[in-house]
């Protein structure tokens, strides 16, 4: 983990776990995007989706990039998704780690999949969108970085920060 947020503690300690689920479950090409909230994948709990891309320079893989938002509704017994829940079900949808872009195509199945289980689905989808797209992009900044400095300024300093896979 080369960034992070430091204002949201219980982010700063879950976040790799849902990077390292999703590099376990997926392979990656340029322009991918995986979404997850699972909270046995990673996830914190429900309202907090993930999305985890890679970042390519000159064909290669270099980096990945993950972005974490609480939503307002990801369906569930009660509007906002909090409810006094007895069982992980009544909280609302379990996204496990799924490609919701494949090669910068949005899946319109997850997509839609995902919006028939919320109260609002254009405001889902409008809060989902920034989720994802900045992360599909091709990130000039870190490319640039990478040309003006090199490997040898980024990767020794560079080393996995999940732990060994629980699962």
């Amino acid at each position: 983990m080369a960034a992070q947020a430091a204002h949201i503690p219980v982010h700063l300690g879950s976040m790799p776990l849902s990077v390292a689920q999703a590099l376990r479950e997926h392979t990656f090409a340029p322009g991918d995007v995986v979404i997850l909230n699972d909270p046995f994948r990673g996830g914190t709990h429900l309202p907090d989706i993930t999305v985890v891309a890679p970042v390519f320079v000159e064909g290669e893989l270099f980096a990945f990039v993950a972005n974490r938002a609480h939503h307002a509704d990801v369906g569930g017994t009660m509007p906002g998704s909090m409810a006094v829940a007895q069982e992980i079900y009544q909280e609302g949808l379990i996204i496990p780690p799924v490609k919701l872009v494949e090669r910068g195509r949005l899946n319109r199945a997850v997509m839609a999949m995902l919006l028939a289980n919320v109260r609002t689905p254009e405001e889902r989808e409008g809060d989902l969108a920034p989720n994802w797209q900045p992360t599909g992009g091709e990130w000039p900044a870190l490319r640039n970085s990478w040309h003006a400095t090199g490997p040898n300024r980024w990767l020794p300093s560079w080393k996995p920060s999940w732990p060994t896979p629980l699962l």
